[in-house]
C-alpha cells in the first residue's frame, strides 16, 4: 500500500501492515519459550538427558534462543526454515509440543507496523495530487509575487509555481516559498525567469483560501 491508495488521512494513519520476516529472533523465541506453558522447562528436562532421542533437538533450540546474534529461520522455501519447521513438526507429533504452541512460534515471524501513522496532511494531499491553485494574473517577467493567507496553514508546507502553457502540460516553475503555521504574507522571488504560458501558485491543502498578485 501506498499513502495515496487511501480514502482519508486517518484511515491511512492507522492502517497496519502485516510483514512475514520469515525468522523469529533469539529474544524472541527465548522469551516465548519462558513465558508459554513452561515450555523452556520441558526443553530443559530434555537436554539434561543425553539419551532422550530428542536431546539434539533441544539442544540446538536452547543453543540458539541463548545466542543473542541468532535467530530461527523459518522461510518454507530454505534449507534452515524447512529443517526448523520439521522439527517442530516432530516434536508435536511426539507430544512435546501442542500444534498451538508450534503454531504461535511461527507467528513470532510476523511482524506489524503502521508505516503512515506519522503522515501529515500535506503529504497525504501530495501523495493525491490534492492542493489549491492560483493564477498569477498578467505575470510579467521580473516582478515577484506576493502570497497573503487569508486562512491559517495547519503546517509547514511549501508553495511552488506551475507554467501552464496552452496546448502543453503544466511544468514546474522551479520557484518556491516555504510556509509556516499560521497566517502570513510571503514574498515568493522569481529571479528574472520568463513563464511561457500562464503562472499559478499551488499549496498543498484543499479549498484553501489565499491570494497572489505581481509586486
Amino acid at each position: 500500500m501506498k499513502l495515496g491508495d487511501f480514502a482519508d488521512l486517518t484511515t491511512a494513519q492507522s492502517y497496519i501492515e502485516v510483514v512475514d520476516t520469515k525468522q523469529v529472533g533469539s529474544g524472541q523465541a527465548r522469551g516465548y519459550f519462558v513465558n508459554t506453558n513452561k515450555l523452556w522447562l520441558r526443553l530443559r528436562n530434555i537436554q539434561t538427558d543425553l539419551s532422550n532421542p530428542f536431546y539434539s533437538i533441544a539442544d540446538t533450540i536452547i543453543a540458539t534462543a541463548l545466542d543473542a546474534g541468532s535467530y530461527f529461520g523459518m522461510d518454507v522455501n530454505k534449507p534452515d526454515g524447512i529443517a526448523n519447521r520439521m522439527a517442530l513438526a516432530l516434536l508435536v507429533s511426539q507430544g512435546i509440543l501442542t500444534q498451538t504452541e508450534s503454531d504461535g512460534f511461527i507467528a513470532k515471524t510476523l511482524s506489524t507496523t503502521k508505516p503512515f501513522e506519522n503522515s501529515t496532511l500535506v503529504q497525504f494531499n501530495q501523495s493525491k495530487g490534492i492542493y489549491t491553485e492560483k493564477e498569477v494574473v498578467a505575470f510579467t517577467q521580473g516582478k515577484d509575487i506576493k502570497i497573503t493567507l487569508i486562512e491559517a496553514i495547519p503546517e509547514n508546507c511549501i508553495a511552488n509555481t506551475w507554467d501552464s502553457e496552452v496546448g502543453f502540460e503544466p511544468e514546474n516553475f522551479g520557484k518556491v516559498v516555504h510556509l509556516k503555521t499560521g497566517i502570513n504574507t510571503y514574498k515568493l522571488k522569481t529571479n528574472t525567469k520568463k513563464a511561457d504560458g500562464s503562472l499559478f501558485v499551488r499549496i498543498p491543502l484543499e479549498s484553501f483560501n489565499f491570494t497572489v498578485e505581481l509586486i
